[in-house]
């Protein structure tokens, strides 16, 4: 009974807490509020009040817009801070750059298993070698070619000659890129290193005009023989899908 009536007596006190809490908050409210002239007709002190309404209507937009306006600025601040470009390691970066100091440059972790570098290209089977037999990075995923005649900070004078290469122990990818000249595209043949660069190389052979030396059967892998020298994936070829796009 008596943690009965200790109860009913808190809720009371709880109840008279609130009832006082409010009339303070109205009281306030009403005492800032502006007291109107005295001495106005009915009609004036009506336009007074319509006044005084409009002016508290005009703050409180430009409150919110205020409010709205720092909210977007926290918000692309916290956009900018997400696009910042993170720093990734990987053990494969530090080992390249450790053997190979002249042969790769620009060595670079993209991804926490995205390595990308440039290769001398007179170096690209000596490094091939290298990466599968020391490196263990057994399986060539493909080649491709990369006409950097509209490619942003590039030389638009050369071609890139692209290889992806990764493990079947270990989920990284490295990127490898050779520069080569646009006016001599010619670059030594793996296939004696990768077997299936037969066909990643006879591909970009016949879609960019690019020499892969000492490929036993360098010919078009899809295109017919009267095709050959259109070079359709190059960005000033006639052939080149969607001419006017210059990203591509």
């Amino acid at each position: 009974m008596a943690e009965k009536e200790k109860e009913e007596k808190g809720k009371e006190e709880k109840e008279e807490e609130n009832k006082n809490k409010n009339e303070n908050e109205n009281g306030n409210k009403n005492k800032n509020r502006e007291k109107p002239p005295e001495g106005l007709s009915k009609e004036e002190l009506k336009e007074w009040a319509r006044k005084k309404a409009e002016e508290r209507r005009k703050l409180r937009e430009a409150k919110k817009g205020e409010e709205t306006k720092e909210k977007k600025t926290e918000t692309k601040t916290e956009t900018e801070t997400k696009k910042e470009k993170k720093i990734y390691t990987n053990p494969l970066a530090d080992r390249l750059r450790e053997r190979f100091k002249e042969e790769l440059s620009d060595i670079s972790v993209d991804d926490p298993l995205r390595v990308s570098a440039f290769v001398d290209p007179s170096k690209v089977k000596e490094v091939m070698k290298i990466l599968k037999e020391e490196f263990g990075l057994d399986h060539l995923m493909d080649v491709s070619g990369v006409d950097a005649l509209k490619l942003q900070g590039a030389d638009p004078n050369t071609f890139w000659v692209v290889y992806h290469l990764t493990s079947y122990d270990n989920p990284t990818i490295l990127t490898l890129k050779a520069v080569i000249p646009r006016d001599n595209p010619q670059i030594d043949s793996i296939i004696g290193i990768y077997w299936n660069a037969n066909w990643y190389e006879r591909e970009t052979f016949e879609l960019f005009g690019i020499v892969f030396n000492g490929h036993p059967k360098l010919k078009a892998l899809f295109l017919e023989d009267e095709d050959i020298g259109q070079w359709p994936l190059r960005k000033d070829s006639p052939a080149y899908p969607n001419p006017n796009n210059t990203q591509r």
